[in-house]
Protein backbone atom coordinates (compact mmCIF):
# COMPACT_ATOMS: atom_id res chain seq x y z
CA UNK A 1 0.00 0.00 0.00
CA UNK A 2 1.62 3.25 -1.10
CA UNK A 3 1.81 6.29 1.09
CA UNK A 4 0.87 9.52 -0.63
CA UNK A 5 3.20 12.31 0.43
CA UNK A 6 1.62 15.66 1.03
CA UNK A 7 1.21 18.44 3.52
CA UNK A 8 0.52 17.02 6.97
CA UNK A 9 -2.40 18.32 9.00
CA UNK A 10 -3.55 17.56 12.55
CA UNK A 11 -7.19 17.87 13.53
CA UNK A 12 -9.51 16.96 16.39
CA UNK A 13 -12.90 15.29 16.06
CA UNK A 14 -15.64 13.97 18.32
CA UNK A 15 -16.08 10.21 18.13
CA UNK A 16 -19.25 8.13 18.47
CA UNK A 17 -18.81 7.94 22.27
CA UNK A 18 -18.84 11.77 22.55
CA UNK A 19 -15.12 11.79 23.34
CA UNK A 20 -12.40 13.54 21.37
CA UNK A 21 -9.52 12.18 19.33
CA UNK A 22 -6.92 13.72 17.07
CA UNK A 23 -5.97 12.48 13.62
CA UNK A 24 -3.14 13.14 11.22
CA UNK A 25 -3.57 13.55 7.48
CA UNK A 26 -0.91 13.51 4.78
CA UNK A 27 -2.47 15.17 1.81
CA UNK A 28 -5.84 13.47 1.40
CA UNK A 29 -4.81 10.28 3.21
CA UNK A 30 -5.52 9.65 6.88
CA UNK A 31 -2.27 8.24 8.30
CA UNK A 32 -2.68 8.16 12.11
CA UNK A 33 -5.12 8.59 14.97
CA UNK A 34 -4.61 9.23 18.64
CA UNK A 35 -3.78 6.28 20.83
CA UNK A 36 -6.55 7.20 23.27
CA UNK A 37 -9.67 9.33 23.45
CA UNK A 38 -10.12 12.41 25.63
CA UNK A 39 -12.98 13.89 27.66
CA UNK A 40 -12.68 17.34 26.13
CA UNK A 41 -11.46 18.93 22.92
CA UNK A 42 -8.68 20.92 24.58
CA UNK A 43 -7.03 17.76 25.96
CA UNK A 44 -7.14 16.17 22.50
CA UNK A 45 -5.63 19.29 20.93
CA UNK A 46 -2.85 19.33 23.52
CA UNK A 47 -2.13 15.63 22.92
CA UNK A 48 -1.94 16.27 19.15
CA UNK A 49 0.51 19.12 19.65
CA UNK A 50 2.59 16.99 22.03
CA UNK A 51 2.73 14.19 19.45
CA UNK A 52 3.80 16.70 16.81
CA UNK A 53 6.70 17.82 19.01
CA UNK A 54 7.67 14.44 20.50
CA UNK A 55 6.97 11.94 17.69
CA UNK A 56 10.55 11.89 16.46
CA UNK A 57 11.62 10.54 19.86
CA UNK A 58 8.71 8.11 20.30
CA UNK A 59 9.12 4.36 19.92
CA UNK A 60 7.41 3.16 16.75
CA UNK A 61 6.63 -0.55 16.84
CA UNK A 62 5.22 -2.74 14.07
CA UNK A 63 2.90 -5.60 14.93
CA UNK A 64 0.71 -8.17 13.18
CA UNK A 65 -3.00 -8.57 13.78
CA UNK A 66 -5.52 -10.53 11.75
CA UNK A 67 -3.19 -11.11 8.82
CA UNK A 68 -2.25 -7.43 8.44
CA UNK A 69 0.51 -5.22 9.79
CA UNK A 70 0.14 -2.04 11.85
CA UNK A 71 2.36 0.46 13.64
CA UNK A 72 1.93 2.24 16.95
CA UNK A 73 3.93 5.01 18.59
CA UNK A 74 4.54 4.87 22.34
CA UNK A 75 6.21 7.20 24.80
CA UNK A 76 9.13 6.14 27.01
CA UNK A 77 6.70 4.70 29.58
CA UNK A 78 4.96 2.48 27.02
CA UNK A 79 1.77 4.56 26.74
CA UNK A 80 0.30 4.47 23.23
CA UNK A 81 0.41 7.93 21.65
CA UNK A 82 -0.75 7.10 18.13
CA UNK A 83 -1.67 4.22 15.89
CA UNK A 84 -1.84 3.82 12.15
CA UNK A 85 -5.22 4.47 10.59
CA UNK A 86 -5.02 1.54 8.18
CA UNK A 87 -3.56 -1.96 7.83
CA UNK A 88 -0.49 -2.73 5.73
CA UNK A 89 0.30 -5.85 3.72
CA UNK A 90 3.83 -6.28 5.04
CA UNK A 91 5.95 -5.31 8.02
CA UNK A 92 8.24 -3.39 5.64
CA UNK A 93 5.37 -1.15 4.48
CA UNK A 94 4.15 -0.58 8.05
CA UNK A 95 7.69 0.32 9.17
CA UNK A 96 8.12 2.67 6.21
CA UNK A 97 4.82 4.43 6.99
CA UNK A 98 5.81 4.80 10.66
CA UNK A 99 9.14 6.33 9.65
CA UNK A 100 7.35 8.75 7.33
CA UNK A 101 5.11 9.93 10.18
CA UNK A 102 8.02 10.16 12.62
CA UNK A 103 10.10 12.20 10.20
CA UNK A 104 7.38 14.57 8.96
CA UNK A 105 4.79 15.20 11.67
CA UNK A 106 6.84 18.02 13.22
CA UNK A 107 5.94 20.12 10.14
CA UNK A 108 2.22 19.39 10.40
CA UNK A 109 -0.19 22.28 10.56
CA UNK A 110 -3.15 22.26 12.91
CA UNK A 111 -6.56 22.66 11.34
Amino acid sequence: MALIAGEMNLGVYQDSDDRYRWRLWSGLRLVAISGESFHDRLDAELAALCFKVDAYHAEFDVFAFGGSWYWEACDGGGQRLAITSRPFDSPFNAKHAAAYVSNHVARATFS
